[in-house]
């Protein structure tokens, strides 16, 4: 009799259930779940850029952009679930320096992941 490998269905769901969301972090950093590197195809060594809506106080992660000043690449770590962008000049520039970690829902608005930061819930450390 040939075996069969089990997979939970609770691991396979958790990613599946799950929207893509951003997480500003209170150390600086902006974290994308697994599942928006999933949905919006990202990869290590992308190229993103930051912008933010002052009116809307929304934060934009515009995809596939140019090397120019203030770009960056993003890292996917191997043992991580989650793209890892160092965002803390971006955080004070903006006025969002020190505030306790936050998780957002993403929005895809053409070629930029947006979130708003009035939609923010604040994530509890354990």
């Amino acid at each position: 009799m040939a075996f069969e490998r089990f997979i939970s269905p609770r691991a396979v769901s958790k990613v599946e259930a799950r929207p893509p969301y951003a997480t500003l972090t209170s150390q600086g950093v902006l974290l994308l779940n697994q599942k928006a590197i999933q949905e919006y195809s990202l990869k290590a060594g992308d190229v993103i850029g930051l912008y933010f809506d002052m009116e809307g106080q929304r934060i934009g992660v515009r995809l596939n952009e140019d090397t120019s000043e203030g770009s960056r690449k993003i890292r996917i770590y191997p043992t991580s679930v989650a793209v890892k962008i160092g965002v803390a000049a971006f955080l004070k520039h903006i006025g969002q320096a020190g505030k306790p970690s936050r998780r957002f829902p993403l929005k895809l608005e053409g070629d930029m992941l947006v979130f708003s930061l009035g939609e923010g819930i604040h994530v509890k450390r354990h």
